[in-house]
């Protein structure tokens, strides 16, 4: 009665670690783009937290004082942005190119208001470059990086 137990057991075992064996890549590939997708939604938290703010700090700007506010206001945008850009993580510091041409202003002539866009982005294969892949034969690239890279703008109507 022993000896049939204990070789009922032992094909068990076998069982168990097949089953092991065909689900542990899958549950670390998961595991795994759970952490890639975090890191890369906390990039973007951030990049859209310094768009907003720098859309916003020109709106700090005392309109009373120039003749185009919207030079103005758009200049002290990208001064901002520029700034806030040094604030990002280091993986996307380098990637995010923060420049004169981030933030732009554009008149709406019938209405009378101006507004300022800003936005910055970080492309698919900068992304790719930071964070590495898995690479699955056939399968391709997982998990897979966002096809556009990630983006954030801001809008600010004054």
């Amino acid at each position: 009665m022993g000896q049939a137990w204990l070789e009922g057991s032992r094909q068990h075992r076998g069982a168990v670690m097949l089953e092991f064996i065909l689900l542990f890549p899958f549950i670390v590939a998961i595991l795994y783009a759970a952490g890639y997708y975090s890191v890369l939604f906390s990039w973007q938290y951030r990049m859209q937290s310094a768009v907003d703010a720098a859309a916003a700090s020109g709106m700090y700007v005392d309109r009373s004082q120039y003749a185009d506010v919207a030079a103005k206001v758009t200049s002290q945008a990208n001064l901002s942005l520029a700034e806030l850009a040094k604030s990002l993580p280091l993986a996307v510091r380098g990637k995010v190119e923060a420049s004169e041409s981030n933030c732009a202003s554009q008149t709406v002539a019938a209405a009378g208001i101006t507004v300022i866009k800003c936005e910055i982005e970080m492309s698919a294969s900068e992304i790719q470059a930071a964070l590495p892949a898995i690479r699955f034969g056939f399968l391709g690239q997982f998990p897979p990086a966002p096809p556009n890279g990630i983006q954030a703008s801001a809008q600010v109507a004054f």
